[in-house]
């Protein structure tokens, strides 16, 4: 039958199928509209819903005779994702003459994230002869086996929503300068609090116990006000040949919550400046030319933010905003047919980076976090773009990155971290050295469009294994007794050599559109289907990641670097 009939014949999909409790599901609906009464004037509304999740639920065998049995522990997972995203904005602009626009805006964004968790471990297990060669001295005689039977529960919930406001002053004057002015503030609303009641290893008196512990972490009520200023103005030095672009941005950030906490932080200074320079050089094949150079200095108010709490103690001006200095230098250019290629390069410097500690006290549950504003960065990397903007048959792009991108995090306050490893330099966990993205639309008829669309990726930054070690624990079990476990574990260590498994999405689209005869009515309908080599690559790919089962000591492996099934959507547009 050949590999792919052999993968079609497999019970690969039927496995991948199996887990799924709430299929992927992701449903948006978009409004544009704008409305000029006159030349001078123009009112327009953007509106955006959007709801997306995800239901895994999993279980080795049947929980009601896993005592019965004493074949082994088996094990039961229920994980529930919900997201909803909401935003709605509106906006005018007016033209104040011949040589000024201005430009106001107001909006509303709600976004809210929740996870759901359940985990149970149930059944009995027999005891190894090398356990009990090791330490048989600590089984009760004529002990043969122990028993599980434990409940964890995770909770998670984001709710994040606030307002904006801004508004921008453009000013001509002749045609060879451009100045503009712009403030604007968005306060947002936050609330974020998640709370677990597990079963995890702690220490008592120097002995492993595998113990229910339960935690809580809120930060409530948070609001936090960032607001900008800026200048910039845009000139022409020669005329069709050279022009810079120059400004300045002012950011700040004021952070505050119940019961009169607040913190506030220094305002961050962003100048920027850029030439760019279009020689008029023609040829056959380059038909016109533009080079860019520039730097700036660019600030945005750390995400992890929203987690602080007045019982961190912080006053204020303790947390500086997260900076980057970049350089870039460009090459833009025409060619023949339509085609357009573009190079930059480009080096980042990133300081006063945002990270966060968190030590747990293993007796008590209750986790400390402290907080650090020293972290630094430097990436470097270049961009190439070509593509066919528009045509009546063939259109598209290819674009390829290339990144080197390295952190450092000073303080460990005593924590260790497989994945961001701190006191040494690291890569950060999103970095893939190349990127290949291909994008090609075919249009046989004036109204049907064939899209499909390739991203190649190599792999990101994977965590190291140490060898499996057997060692013993005591369960404490619901109804108050305490038994002794065989266990096991991997330790795991941040690695500058692993990488994950390729990413190759392959996404395909049917769209089918046309103008309503005698109106201005546009219609279009799709049909599309992402990842669809996603079952494919999960059998042709190596395994990538290790999973050691606590009770057998035996490694579940599973390629991570790919969804496993492909995600089919169906839309309808209707424009005017």
């Amino acid at each position: 039958m050949g590999l792919i009939g052999e993968w079609l014949d497999s019970q690969l999909l039927k496995e991948m199928l199996s887990a799924i409790s709430r299929a992927p599901y992701m449903y948006d609906f978009y409004l544009k509209t704008n409305y000029r009464p006159s030349d001078r004037v123009e009112w327009y509304i953007n509106g955006f819903w959007g709801n997306d999740g995800v239901g895994s639920a999993y279980s080795d065998f049947d929980l009601d005779t896993a005592f019965d049995t004493g074949i082994d522990i088996a094990y039961d997972f229920d994980f529930k994702y919900y997201n909803t995203d909401i935003f709605a904005n509106t906006g005018v602009r007016l033209l104040l003459g011949d040589n000024a626009l201005l430009h106001l805006l107001g909006g509303y964004e709600y976004w809210k994230s929740d996870i759901d968790a359940y985990i149970r471990e149930f059944g009995n297990r027999f005891y190894t002869d090398a356990f009990l060669a090791e330490y048989g001295y600590l089984v009760t005689p004529g002990t043969e086996s122990f028993s599980v039977d434990t409940e964890s529960t995770y909770e998670s919930f984001i709710l994040r929503h606030g307002v904006q406001g801004r508004g921008d002053l453009d000013l001509t004057f002749g045609d060879r300068f451009l100045l503009q002015f712009g403030l604007g503030a968005y306060l947002d609303f936050t609330d974020n609090s998640g709370a677990g009641d597990l079963w995890t290893i702690t220490y008592e008196d120097g002995l492993p116990v595998y113990k229910n512990v339960t935690y809580e972490s809120e930060a409530d009520d948070n609001r936090i006000l960032n607001s900008f200023l800026y200048i910039s103005s845009s000139t022409t030095l020669i005329p069709d040949v050279l022009t810079m672009d120059a400004g300045i941005r002012l950011d700040h950030s004021y952070l505050f919550g119940p019961d009169d906490f607040d913190l506030n932080t220094w305002p961050v200074p962003g100048p920027r400046l850029i030439f760019t320079l279009t020689p008029p050089w023609e040829g056959r094949f380059f038909l016109d030319h533009a080079f860019s150079l520039g730097s700036g200095l660019f600030s945005k108010t750390p995400f992890e933010s929203n987690e602080i709490n007045e019982d961190m103690g912080l006053e204020d001006f303790d947390v500086a905003i997260p900076k980057t200095v970049m350089a870039l230098a460009g090459w833009e250019t025409n060619m023949p047919l339509g085609f357009r290629f573009k190079l930059e390069g480009y080096y980042k410097y990133i300081f006063d980076r945002f990270y966060t500690n968190d030590i747990l006290d293993e007796d008590t549950g209750v986790q400390d976090t402290i907080i650090h504003n020293d972290g630094i960065g430097h990436a470097a990397g270049f961009d190439f773009i070509l593509d066919k903007r528009s045509s009546r048959y063939v259109d598209g792009l290819l674009s390829y990155s290339f990144i080197y991108a390295r952190y450092f995090e000073p303080e460990s306050d005593g924590t260790d971290s497989a994945f961001t490893p701190r006191e040494q330099w690291y890569f950060p966990d999103f970095h893939r050295y190349h990127t290949l993205n291909f994008l090609l639309n075919i249009k046989p008829s004036s109204y049907f469009t064939f899209t499909t669309m390739l991203s190649f990726g190599t792999g990101t930054p994977n965590t190291e294994y140490g060898e499996r070690e057997m060692f013993f624990g005591y369960i404490e079990n619901p109804d108050g007794t305490t038994s002794l476990a065989e266990m096991y574990t991997r330790d795991s260590y941040y690695s500058d050599v692993l990488r994950t498994n390729i990413s190759l999405p392959v996404d395909i689209k049917f769209t089918f559109h046309n103008y309503i005869k005698k109106s201005k009515l546009r219609w279009e309908v799709y049909i599309a289907v992402e990842d669809v080599l996603a079952p494919l690559l999960y059998y042709l790919l190596p395994d990538d990641d290790v999973n050691t089962s606590m009770w057998s000591g035996e490694d579940l492996e599973a390629p991570t670097a790919v969804f496993l099934i492909p995600l089919p959507s169906i839309g309808f547009q209707l424009s005017y």
